[in-house]
């Protein structure tokens, strides 16, 4: 049996080089970089998202241990910042009940800090929310769209 429970310290150890890892995976598909540039770089932005009193992160784990991670979520009321699901676990519905212990429900649509990796019209990429999630002034995003 798996059950969800809130992420702990110790959880850090797996969720964020998955998180990093699988970013760096699709990033350059998303005009986000190289892989070898987000693999030294996003450590850092990972690092504040989860250190963010705003971000609230779920785990899926085993019951019978709970150090088995089989899939977590990161988000916000306002956005959704990651979720990972092991590629051979996928499929099984654990991405969707992460998110909604995240989150509080399922959205229909729902603003992500990081660009989706498949279009999808349920996740909207907003790098305003990035910027939020980091603690930096949503002003430095925008003004750099219109430079």
């Amino acid at each position: 049996m798996i059950r969800v429970r809130q992420a702990t310290a110790d959880d850090r150890r797996f969720i964020v080089p998955t998180w990093v890892r699988s970013f760096a995976d699709y990033a350059p598909k998303q005009g986000c970089g190289s892989r070898a540039k987000v693999l030294r770089a996003h450590w850092r932005i990972v690092d504040a998202i989860l250190d963010n009193p705003e971000t609230r992160t779920m785990v899926l784990c085993s019951e019978d241990s709970e150090r088995t991670l089989h899939a977590w979520a990161s988000g916000t009321a306002d956005a959704l910042h990651y979720v990972y699901v092991p590629p051979e676990l996928r499929g099984h519905g654990f991405a969707r009940r992460v998110i909604t212990a995240t989150l509080g429900a399922y959205p229909t649509a729902l603003a992500v800090s990081h660009p989706w990796p498949r279009k999808s019209p349920r996740y909207r990429w907003d790098p305003i929310e990035l910027a939020r999630a980091v603690g930096v002034s949503p002003d430095i995003v925008t003004r750099g769209a219109a430079a």
